[in-house]
């Protein structure tokens, strides 16, 4: 892309190598894109060592726009490349300071049926897992995206964000413990085939 618009901004992650980077970017870093737009860095190292999201805000409205790459998907998260466990659990409580209820949730690819798949091996009776799941269906059946979510959905059924949740850290047997929880979330839905 850069060359062919040799002028173009490529802004990026302070934590890795990104090839045509033009501007550094650091955790809590806000990047003003416009007088009425907000982008705030948060640094979610796992999938990559240095993956950053961006969250989007303008003080106009209470609705925010969480682009999270490839941390976290609807119903699932990224595979741990470059970290493990306890960075997803610690990615996991960052996304509890923010706004749930009012941050939609972006990722980078749509893999939602089969994560909502093995989510119900975690929780077949979450209430919200279900209802989500077939509102899901329609959509694609319709030929219609299934994202955004938002963060208070994905807390109600991601199972890579309810590891402090009694049920999942029972299905994982490592009851008190999300980090051990989230290794074997993330180890069963590596070996899970839908």
């Amino acid at each position: 892309m850069k060359k062919h618009f040799p002028n173009v901004h490529v802004v990026g992650s302070n934590y890795e190598d990104i090839p045509a980077r033009t501007r550094r970017v650091e955790h809590g870093e806000i990047l003003e894109l416009s007088e009425q737009l907000n982008a705030q860095v948060l640094y979610t190292p796992c999938h990559t060592k240095g993956h950053v999201q961006y969250l989007i805000e303008s003080p106009d409205s209470e609705e925010k726009h969480l682009f999270s790459g490839d941390t976290f998907f609807v119903a699932g998260a990224g595979k741990f490349f470059e970290g493990d466990a306890t960075q997803m659990t610690r990615n996991v409580e960052l996304m509890k300071t923010l706004d749930a209820k009012n941050t939609k949730m972006y990722p980078g690819h749509e893999y939602t049926m089969s994560n909502f798949k093995f989510a119900m091996t975690v929780e077949p009776n979450n209430e919200a897992l279900i209802h989500k799941m077939k509102q899901c269906q329609e959509l694609r059946n319709e030929g219609k995206p299934t994202v955004p979510s938002t963060l208070a959905e994905e807390f109600s059924y991601n199972p890579f964000f309810r590891v402090f949740e009694s049920s999942v850290q029972q299905w994982a047997n490592a009851i008190g413990d999300p980090v051990e929880t989230m290794r074997i979330v993330r180890e069963r839905k590596d070996h899970f085939r839908a």
